[in-house]
């Protein structure tokens, strides 16, 4: 699982995200029957996403558990919530 613990360790130089990218694109390919098609072919045909995207989608999450005290850690250290509550949504306006 090559999101594991992304939050703490997630490249964010293009380098290191392509050089990432390129272990799933590699391993993919070696499957059966996929030799001969596109990356997002197989990506789409093994029902994946992109790793950039599983990425985000866990850098969310984790974000989502900060905010709403499932994690132990302070939100404070991370974000800043806002002030005005005049908006329409939920409280959780972050900076």
């Amino acid at each position: 699982m090559m999101e594991y613990c992304t939050p703490i360790w997630s490249p964010h130089n293009i380098g290191l995200i392509k050089k990432l990218e390129n272990v799933q694109k590699k391993f993919t390919k070696k499957l059966l029957s996929f030799t001969n098609t596109d990356h997002l072919s197989r990506l789409q045909h093994l029902n994946l996403e992109l790793l950039h995207v599983r990425r985000l989608k866990q850098d969310l999450l984790w974000c989502y558990n900060i905010l709403h005290g499932n994690v132990a850690m302070d939100y404070s250290k991370f974000f800043s919530l806002s002030k005005f509550h005049r908006t329409r949504g939920h409280p959780y306006k972050i900076y």
